[in-house]
């Protein structure tokens, strides 16, 4: 009966997603057509929206393709007056044809901008039978941007009816199959709150019964968790401190946008939805007390799932071994994924624990968190892996050494996790072909390397990366874990003995799922097909490696191991701590500093008589280099850009921050000599846009002196490399020679 019903929820929820899916799809037109002309000719910018295309008709006529759907989708048209004392530069659409059927559509002008300033606030919503938009004057080089929100009207003259018909078909299929395996259970759910509603009389009374009915152990480990790791953070808790692509977020927050912008940039369907029970904002004291109340559940809903005694120091220890890791100052960095990334591996262990009951409800509801999950953030494959390999070799190792015994006991689980990664799979298959999702590093994945030599690497990879180093993971903390790791396997060995003699087979079959536990660390790296080694990633699954040999010395009950694991903990413990409290010192030491930097900046912009009239271009010549880290006195391999490392001084995020102080600035691009991504035909063209600038660089210093600074006409420099402007400015004098010859 169980496989039956499995197997129908399955096809009927892919049977909904294959409706939606023809519902979305049975759109006749996917774009909508905006037409452009002018007085005289003019130019459209490069720099357009995603899925955007220019078309020129003529001399004074241009057509902008937009990417349309049934829902409303927002573009923004960005048009450049090139060579023209002055244009009236005309917008309009009109009612296109498909074959012989007249596309309906509806465009909404939600603003329209001259060089940043509102040209007009009217909002207006135009349709299909009105083709005239606006006309707006543009001056010469002046840059004009229509706001649009459209979509294609739902009428059964827009769609393809077979396509319609089908997808209707499977919804209600989808519907209806569910309907019929669950309505016992839902019927049963009613009834079961309704009696929980009968018996204690008023919800507050309900909650506070549960809660009394929680084992003490539980309670007194998780608020003994709670409270360590708020005296831990209290630093940064209190000094309000955040990464460096956060400022937009923590100004304006996400307030309603379960789902904002930076998810079409990394697939995060499901992201930001935690963070909606704080409004969508990143608060002083909540967030940070918000995010620790769920990291402190994992280690209680770990040593449950792998079946510890349950006692107040078993708990105790595989919680805090767990928490006070060094490597979750990389994720503490990120304002706007903090909240969700540390509650999400107490979503996944409740998601593996969900998964062995034996009830079809939480079957299904342990799928549901799975996905969840997985849209969180797609490495937290790692941390179901990597748990549920530690439960099989546990289980084999306490319980019962017999393969058909882990098969009859884990093959829900194994097909719970099997079919989330296909419906993940599927809705980010869904999220791509529907323009949701733009192509993005960590989207771009190549299973298992794609060939054995890669494959090879990645294996080799996942081994190496134990011992990488990294600021506040140092040599110290690896020395100790693998300590951890030899005293555990003796313990264990000893134990074997004791129990089961010697069986070879049986042996190596469990050195074999040890030395698959590194492996399963880094699942998401051989999902992604490269060593994508960044402390942020690996910490997913690294984090859950120590506690596993933790659990190992418990469960072997050996008096002389426990005293050792006492010892190495009153060390590892308060080494940690110092690590995690320093961490914090050098970040708000770095902060103010880069803040007083883009003070500085701010300055100069508001001191130029060029202010406020003309879009900025930012020069960077060099990389920005943390000058905390030279407080830093370990030796390390890696430099994570996710921590300390990563500035407000990077392309994609300065001109965010700046806005923070100027909310008018206005940027045109941000161009960072030798930065490493930059084509060698890309430098030299910037260069010999500098040319004129020579003799004003040729004066400029290192920072911190006053004149790595420098604001001219509608350039802003700053100076973070003095080898990489002395090779500008070699440059610049040997195409000076070339022409005066």
């Amino acid at each position: 009966m169980f496989r039956n019903k499995v197997v129908i929820t399955f096809f009927s929820v892919l049977l909904f997603i294959c409706g939606l899916f023809l519902l979305y799809t049975s759109n006749i037109n996917k774009t909508l057509f905006v037409d452009i002309s002018a007085e005289h000719p003019f130019l459209i910018e490069d720099n357009q929206g995603k899925g955007m295309i220019i078309k020129k008709n003529s001399e004074e006529k241009y057509t902008v393709l937009l990417p349309s759907n049934f829902f409303y989708q927002s573009n923004t048209i960005y048009i450049k007056n090139i060579d023209n004392e002055k244009i009236n530069l005309k917008l309009y659409t009109e009612q296109k044809k498909d074959g012989d059927k007249e596309i309906e559509f509806s465009i909404n002008i939600k603003n329209i901008k001259i060089n940043g300033q509102n040209y007009n606030n009217k909002k207006q919503t135009v349709w299909y039978e009105r083709p005239y938009i606006d006309t707006v004057s543009v001056n010469k080089d002046e840059v004009v941007s229509f706001g649009l929100k459209y979509k294609t009207k739902l009428i059964l003259r827009n769609i393809y009816i077979p396509q319609l018909a089908l997808s209707i078909v499977l919804l209600l299929a989808s519907i209806f199959l569910l309907w019929k395996f669950y309505y016992g259970a839902i019927i049963k759910l009613f009834q079961n709150i309704c009696l929980h509603i009968e018996k204690y009389g008023e919800w507050d009374m309900l909650i506070i019964q549960k809660y009394r009915d929680i084992d003490v152990v539980y309670k007194k480990t998780f608020w003994t968790v709670f409270i360590v790791l708020n005296l831990v953070f209290l630093y940064y808790n209190i000094h309000f401190i955040w990464g460096n692509h956060d400022w937009d977020y923590v100004m304006h927050g996400m307030w309603g946008d379960i789902i904002p912008p930076v998810v079409r940039k990394n697939g995060r369907f499901s992201a930001y939805w935690i963070q909606q029970f704080l409004g969508g904002r990143f608060l002083p004291l909540i967030t940070v007390s918000f995010m620790l109340l769920g990291f402190s559940l994992t280690g209680i809903l770990l040593a449950h799932y792998w079946k510890v005694q349950k006692t107040f120091f078993n708990y105790l220890v595989i919680s805090l071994i767990i928490v006070l890791n060094p490597l979750v100052v990389y994720w503490i960095y990120f304002a706007i994924n903090v909240v969700s990334n540390l509650w999400l591996p107490s979503i996944m262990i409740l998601a593996l624990i969900l998964s062995e009951k034996k009830s079809h409800g939480y079957f299904f509801l342990a799928c549901l968190l799975f996905l969840l999950g997985l849209g969180i953030y797609q490495p937290a494959v790692s941390t179901i892996i990597v748990i549920f390999l530690g439960k099989i070799v546990l289980t084999y190792c306490f319980e019962k050494q017999s393969i058909i015994f882990l098969y009859q006991k884990f093959k829900r689980t194994f097909g719970c996790v099997i079919i989330s990664l296909i419906f993940f799979r599927l809705v980010f298959y869904i999220l791509s072909v529907s323009n949701v999702l733009l192509p993005c590093y960590n989207t771009d994945t190549k299973f298992l390397g794609g060939s054995f030599s890669l494959f090879y690497k990645i294996v080799r990879a996942s081994f190496e990366n134990l011992i990488l180093t990294v600021p506040f993971y140092d040599i110290n903390i690896i020395i100790l874990f693998f300590m951890l790791c030899f005293i555990s396997f003796i313990s264990f060995c000893l134990y074997y003995k004791k129990r089961y003699q010697i069986k070879f087979f049986q042996l190596f079959f469990i050195i074999i799922g040890l030395c698959l536990l590194p492996l399963a660390a880094n699942t998401a790296t051989f999902i992604l097909g490269r060593n994508f080694a960044y402390e942020r990633v690996l910490f997913f699954g690294y984090i859950f490696l120590g506690a596993f040999w933790v659990v190992m010395i418990l469960k072997t009950k050996f008096i002389w191991a426990k005293n050792i694991l006492i010892t190495f903990l009153i060390v590892l413990i308060p080494m940690n701590i110092y690590r995690i409290v320093d961490a914090q010192k050098l970040w708000k030491m770095e902060f103010e500093y880069q803040n007083r930097i883009i003070e500085r900046v701010v300055e100069n912009i508001s001191n130029s008589p060029y202010c406020y009239q003309n879009q900025y271009k930012i020069v960077f010549l060099g990389e920005y280099k943390p000058f905390v880290l030279s407080f830093y006195k370990e030796r390390f391999d890696f430099l994570d850009y996710s921590f300390i490392s990563t500035s407000s001084f990077v392309y994609w995020v300065f001109p965010s921050v700046i806005k923070i102080f100027i909310p008018n600035f206005k940027c045109e691009r941000v161009l960072q000599l030798n930065y490493v991504g930059m084509k060698e035909k890309e430098t030299n063209k910037a260069i010999i846009e500098l040319l004129p600038y020579y003799d004003l660089l040729k004066n400029m210093r290192l920072l911190p002196s006053i004149n790595a600074i420098l604001v001219q006409d509608n350039y802003i420099f700053i100076n973070f490399d003095d080898e990489v402007l002395q090779k500008v400015l070699k440059s610049m004098e040997e195409i000076k020679l070339t022409e005066l010859q």
